[in-house]
């Protein structure tokens, strides 16, 4: 009997299979960052009138315009170079930038039911951002390691003299 493995081995690894695998993650978290970037740039560039009109602050506009271009960019980045840093601070910009138009896009929903779709749409996207985050969180943790509220409490047991000595 070939192609049978005797109970006291363990088969070979699909090593080609995961590479494949993780290799189209990695190009579809790359393509999310551009998407994210091209979002920004419309975003600037042709807000829609409908927003526009929402939005008392101008600022705003630029703001989760270039939140949007800076986390796109970073994330895709990060991503491609496999810097950790630049890929969570871009996916925040990211993520912050489209929470401001949802929020914004939000208002539009009183007076154009058929913006629904495109705030769910919206909130997909975040909900997307939210979840490679996590996921982030969970492959840079190091088993053992301590969270903030055990490290803070740590810091306050220590105690300090009060005086100095040389």
């Amino acid at each position: 009997m070939t192609g049978v493995t005797p109970r006291d081995e363990t088969p070979p690894k699909n090593t080609r299979r995961r590479a494949a695998l993780e290799a189209l993650l990695k190009l579809l978290d790359v393509t999310v960052g551009l998407a994210v970037l091209t979002g920004g740039v419309f975003a600037l560039v042709a807000t829609p009138n409908s927003v526009t009109s929402e939005v008392n602050l101008p600022f705003f506009v630029l703001a989760w315009s270039l939140m949007l271009i800076v986390g796109g960019f970073s994330a895709a980045l990060g991503r491609l170079t496999g810097i950790w840093i630049l890929e969570t601070s871009g996916i925040a910009s990211s993520a912050a930038g489209a929470l401001i138009y949802l929020v914004i896009a939000s208002k539009l929903l009183l007076t154009d039911f058929g913006v629904g779709l495109a705030i769910t749409l919206i909130l997909v996207a975040i909900l997307a951002l939210f979840r490679r985050y996590i996921e982030l969180q969970i492959l840079l943790s190091e088993p053992g390691q301590q969270g903030f509220l055990a490290r803070l409490q740590h810091l306050l047991r220590i105690r300090t003299l009060g005086t100095l000595r040389p």
